[in-house]
């Protein structure tokens, strides 16, 4: 997947996201997931917060991957729908 690395770290995509130029972007970083996994993150709905985080102004991107990854993108879309 280095594709989306390298497209996301590009310094316009960067600035147009606001992202902080001393981070990098990693399709999957297994540090991060496993802190999601052990702290029991995965149980909550979180796409229920969604909707308040866009009233609050804020900007987001949802990454489902690529069709063929393990992320699941059309459940994300549905959801995403519904918002």
């Amino acid at each position: 997947m280095q594709w989306i690395e390298t497209f996301m770290n590009q310094p316009a995509v960067r600035k147009e996201l606001g992202a902080s130029p001393d981070a990098t972007f990693e399709s999957c970083n297994m540090k991060i997931n496993q802190a999601f996994q052990l702290n029991g993150d995965v149980s909550h709905n979180t796409a229920a917060l969604i909707p308040e985080l866009l009233d609050a102004g804020i900007r987001f991107l949802i990454y489902a991957g690529a069709p063929s990854s393990l992320a699941l993108v059309l459940p994300h879309a549905h959801a995403l729908t519904a918002v």
